[in-house]
């Protein structure tokens, strides 16, 4: 397309589609919007009027072209959310509202004073950039008619009394834009007033069942009064949704002046708020920061009272508890259910939301059910994660990961000095406190073993001793939670596979009882307040998503479903409130070209296969031509091909269930093998590259995964802990492995993903999960030697001609990850440089082609993760 080169779909409007591009003769990245045929005349005179409008509230429009008789224009990309994403249900709090409304007041003004309306200003028309600056889209771009779609929120084109052709979305039209009249600057004031009114309480002010009656809502009814707001801001929403434009705001410049004096009064407490009941001291001392700030607190949250507009106001059962830019995660209730701590990392986030940006911070941080201001309780550089409350409610643990700091800690929650109780370079995963207040429980990671029990800390002397044994084939224990009554601990048990077994256990001593979460890879665990259920986060079919098990068995139930991860439950020991991280993370393929190896770095890699969902698990076809990837863009992980030269992308599997990854094509390129999780375990399996029905290679016991091709294509190499550990095995590649034909264990001392050099004379492999190190075995003599010790994650390494490629991470949680090119001939290690974002952890992140020309690997472009809270959760 020109200079323009389509790097992914964002998404389609009613205008057309658009796309995420790359402008080659400047080097950034822009996004294209592909114009409809009908109307262009129309729009292009104001796409030209509006890209003279200079305004960081406005998105920039850089150019426009035409690709194939199709117009398209080039506009600004911004990397955030929508305002309608983050209205959320019950709106946003009244500060945060006012201070995106005041810049897109600012924004119309500007566009106004050049003689431009916007016609069609609504909450998905506005984008609230990753760092909280909102962006007006569509500016000036009112649409042609289309057939109408009743109930809809799409842009509607009407005919009015006039005859006049009328363009815009029925529930924020002016009643002078729904009869076809000629508009003026007033027009936007409405819709402007309409989007405020759905900021701060989360429901349109114009409602119906159909575009006619939500027209007529428009024309003839007056919204319901907001709540719980300040009367100048409640008398500002009503003066701009006057039916008549003369008792509007004429101007709005005027109108943004008087959103600054709202501001002002609130953020200096002079609003009325309602009080906070408390019972504790502490909870007081939170009741006068609340009043100070000028917070409205005290509200209750219903999941499944229904909606009765003639009742007054909606009573919300789910919203979002945070919406700040960056990521929010690991919410922890305290003890009574008023206040929740949390990870705030204020930059984009890292290795699926846990971390902040590398050399930024992640801290710990408290906020009242039902407030808008948070409290920072740590500020330290490092990273801090898994907050748990003391039994009493007065401290919070956590685990702080910087070298030199990092260990458990505990600091009060009124905030203040820090108290560290153990020291250590392992991380963690999970925390809880015991219920007599001087012991911790906690999961230890990275310690360079597994599997990894369960250990409890004292608060007094930081002496530790393991409370848990969990069998020597696996990976350990890790999520620990106390139940309500405080007599049983819930965790959950690792296999190697990334399978994991649930687990509960009397404090009061006793085997554990286990049974199998039939998922993969659970993101935390919380008890519900009845002790009676244990609500998990897991990927049983598609996204991650939250799931109750019942202590008396029975098929688990889903508690949340959608397109985005649920994760990270937590739940207080009173009550039916339920709070989790919805989080979106969108995962790419970035290719780099290998020229000269001695002079590539990292920063010239591209993009190669995006879209808004994850691609993993990247493999080369033997010519370079393809690729085949790991993607969940269909709603299940699957295996896909893209075509380097033609960019196309086909969906080769269609298991439509559990987790499917880490192709392998054969040395002929006919087909991939693949690992699939389609019954009780993982096993192999291989399809034609061209499609087709699979065939299961793998019939022995255990997780069998990550496999490979010998060099001469007869045998397929896969891990597999079938008798006991990790170890490399190797089946037949044309019959699968069968009674005549069985599969032979390759390595003795541990092995998982391994390649045969190209000569067929090694085999190179990673240790295993958990174990270190990068080793070689000779094919001829079976002799086995390391090749060098810093290879850290299974899946962060690739075979090249004579050179092995890897990534390296300065610590334990790695805030950066460097690229990184080892020399086998001399044994010599290069940099290339850091990878923008690190890598998605138990997946393959890096490949090599056949002639070492070029790499690809994985890289986390963007997330974001907002906190949740539900209330009545029965």
């Amino acid at each position: 397309m020109g200079p323009y080169e389509i790097l992914a779909a964002i998404g389609a409007g009613g205008m057309g589609e658009v796309y995420r591009a790359r402008d080659t003769r400047l080097g950034r990245e822009v996004a294209i919007k592909m114009l409809r045929r009908d109307g262009h005349a129309r729009l292009l005179h104001e796409a030209r009027a509006v890209s003279a409008l200079n305004h960081p509230n406005i998105l920039g429009l850089y150019d426009i072209g035409s690709e194939n008789g199709s117009e398209f224009l080039v506009m600004e990309l911004v990397r955030g959310k929508t305002l309608d994403q983050i209205i959320g249900n019950c709106g946003i709090v009244v500060n945060e509202a006012v201070k995106y409304a005041i810049p897109i007041a600012d924004a119309l003004a500007r566009a106004h004073a050049a003689g431009i309306l916007h016609r069609d200003l609504k909450p998905s028309n506005i984008m609230i950039s990753a760092d909280g600056v909102p962006k007006i889209l569509d500016f000036g771009l009112a649409q042609a008619a289309e057939p109408e779609n009743p109930g809809g929120d799409q842009t509607q084109s009407l005919t009015g009394a006039s005859e006049r052709l009328v363009a815009g979305t029925p529930a924020y039209m002016s009643p002078e834009q729904a009869e076809g009249k000629k508009l003026d600057a007033r027009s936007d004031i409405f819709s402007f007033g309409a989007v405020l009114y759905e900021m701060v309480t989360g429901r349109r002010a114009f409602r119906g069942d159909s575009t006619a009656s939500t027209l007529a809502a428009v024309l003839h009814h007056e919204p319901h009064p907001p709540a719980n707001i300040p009367k100048e801001l409640e008398r500002i929403i009503q003066r701009c949704l006057r039916k008549d434009p003369n008792r509007r705001f004429q101007h709005m410049s005027d109108l943004k002046v008087e959103l600054e004096e709202v501001l002002e009064d609130t953020a200096s407490g002079i609003q009325p708020v309602r009080p906070v009941v408390s019972q504790k001291q502490h909870r007081i001392v939170w009741a006068a920061v609340a009043v100070v700030l000028g917070l409205t607190a005290g509200l209750s949250f219903w999941i499944t009272n229904p909606k009765n507009e003639a009742t007054g106001p909606e009573p919300p059962g789910l919203y979002r508890f945070t919406s700040y830019p960056g990521v929010e995660t690991m919410p922890a209730f305290s003890p009574d259910g008023k206040q929740i701590a949390y990870v705030r990392a204020e930059h984009d986030p890292i290795d699926g939301g846990l971390w902040g940006k590398r050399q930024g911070q992640a801290n710990i941080y408290l906020k009242l059910v039902g407030a808008a201001a948070e409290l920072r309780l740590t500020n330290h550089p490092g990273v801090d994660y898994y907050p748990a409350w003391s039994p009493d409610g007065q401290y919070i643990a956590f685990y702080r990961s910087e070298p030199g700091v990092s260990g458990f800690y505990i600091v009060s929650a009124f905030g203040g000095e820090e108290r560290r109780i153990t020291r250590g370079k392992a991380g963690s995963a999970g925390l809880a406190w015991l219920p007599d207040g001087r012991h911790l429980v906690v999961s230890l990671v990275y310690e360079g073993s597994h599997p990894s029990p369960l250990y409890k800390i004292s608060l007094d002397t930081g002496e530790r001793h393991a409370i848990t044994s969990p069998p020597g084939k696996g990976m350990g224990d890790a999520l620990p939670a106390i139940s309500p009554d405080g007599k049983t601990l819930a965790f959950v048990r690792f296999k190697d596979s990334g399978a994991a077994d649930l687990c509960v256990v009397p404090l009061s001593g006793g085997a554990p009882r286990c049974r199998p979460l039939h998922a993969d890879w659970p993101w935390g665990l919380t008890w519900t307040a009845s002790g009676d259920s244990i609500i998990v986060s897991a990927m049983r079919t598609g996204p991650f998503q939250l799931w109750r098990y019942r202590l008396g068995g029975g098929t688990p139930t889903a508690v949340t479903s959608g397109e985005e991860d649920a994760i990270f439950p937590t739940s207080p020991r009173q009550g039916n409130q339920l709070a989790y991280v919805l989080s979106r993370r969108n995962v790419n393929l970035w290719e780099l070209k290998i020229d000269n190896p001695q002079a590539v770095t990292a920063s010239d890699a591209r993009p190669i296969a995006s879209s808004t969902r994850t691609q993993a698990d990247p493999a080369f076809s033997p010519d370079g031509r393809k690729i085949a990837f790991l993607s969940d863009r269909s709603g299940t992980q699957e295996i896909w091909i893209t075509d380097r030269e033609a960019h196309t992308f086909a969906q080769l599997t269609h298991f439509g269930g559990p987790p499917t990854g880490s192709p392998s094509w054969s040395p002929d390129g006919l087909e991939i093998a693949f690992d699939s999780q389609q019954g009780a375990r993982t096993d192999i399996y291989a399809i034609s590259a061209e499609g087709g029905a699979p065939r299961r290679i793998t019939t022995g016991p255990g997780e069998n995964c990550v496999p490979s091709w010998s060099a001469d294509g007869k045998s397929i190499y896969f891990a597999s802990n079938r008798n006991g550990d990790f170890q490399i095995w190797m089946a037949p590649a044309a019959t699968g492995e069968t009674v005549a034909h069985p599969a032979v264990q390759v390595t003795r001392g541990g092995g998982f993903r391994a390649f045969e050099s190209s000569d067929g004379k090694y085999l190179y492999y990673a240790k295993g999960r958990g174990k270190p190190g990068l080793w070689r075995r000779n094919l001829s003599d079976g002799k086995e030697e390391p090749v060098f010790e810093s290879l850290q994650r299974w899946g962060w390494w690739a075979l090249g001609p004579d050179v092995i490629y890897f990534f390296e991470a300065p610590s334990p949680v790695y805030p950066e990850v460097h690229l990184k090119a080892f020399d086998i001939p001399t044994r010599r290690i290069r940099d290339l440089g850091m990878v923008r974002y690190p890598i998605v952890e138990g997946t393959v992140a890096v490949a090599a082609s056949r002639d070492g020309r070029h790499l690809v690997f994985t890289q986390i472009d963007s997330m974001d993760a907002d906190i949740m809270l539900a209330a009545n959760v029965r």
